[in-house]
């Protein structure tokens, strides 16, 4: 019998059985694994409500919409192992389970940022998971999204893009290659320093558009 390397586990885990069976709540405590395994400081939404899964009814149209683009910018397949990995035997009888990234290194090497499109955005840890799991959370809800919307469109103009509203200030790393003040920072980080600069949201779109051929369903 091959010897499993269990690391240390951090904090605790959601308890997947305890998630409403509705598409909306499903994919908001994807949602909210994803904010526990990246850092999203960037994001100025009202986050926290999109990852309060228990209150999903509390969701307009719009903050449905929202949800539903940014996971299809935070895909499984954009983050598949580099910061999500299946592995069931780690899982044991939960659905998934966070690391630190010191306590995985014996069994995989974890990587310090992810890149989507030209953004470069901090992993804080790593979720191991089952396919089970992704398959109830993330291709399902996401599968039932699509089909709402692409009906809505029929009727209407579809939201190509996220509010530009949700993005603020970031300390994460960020690349500006048409922007002066780009240069600047990658001068301030070379000394060690995080430099604070404004996250172009024409950034965090051009990364949507470009990462929908990688969602299983294509972002509207």
């Amino acid at each position: 019998m091959p010897i499993i390397f269990r690391p240390n586990k951090v904090g605790s885990e959601p308890d997947s059985s305890a998630i409403p069976e509705n598409c909306t709540a499903q994919l908001m405590h994807y949602f909210d694994c994803v904010c526990s395994v990246l850092d999203l400081d960037f994001i100025e939404y009202n986050i926290q409500k999109l990852r309060s899964y228990r209150n999903y009814y509390n969701l307009t149209d719009g903050e449905k919409r929202t949800l539903f683009m940014l996971c299809g910018l935070f895909s499984v397949d954009v983050m598949r192992d580099k910061c999500i990995i299946e592995n069931e035997a780690l899982c044991d009888d939960e659905h998934v389970k966070f690391f630190s990234l010191l306590a995985v290194k014996t069994i995989v090497e974890p990587i310090k940022y992810i890149e989507i499109g030209e953004l470069q955005i901090k992993v804080i840890q790593i979720m191991f998971y089952k396919e089970s799991w992704i398959k109830k959370f993330y291709h399902k809800p996401m599968e039932y999204f699509h089909a709402l919307y692409s009906h809505l469109n029929e009727h209407r103009k579809p939201a190509t893009t996220i509010d530009a509203s949700i993005v603020r200030t970031t300390s994460s790393p960020v690349q500006h290659s048409d922007r002066k003040d780009f240069i600047e920072s990658t001068k301030e980080n070379s000394r060690g320093h995080k430099h604070k600069g404004s996250l172009s949201w024409k950034k965090v779109n051009d990364a949507s558009r470009s990462h929908n051929s990688c969602c299983s369903c294509s972002i509207l």
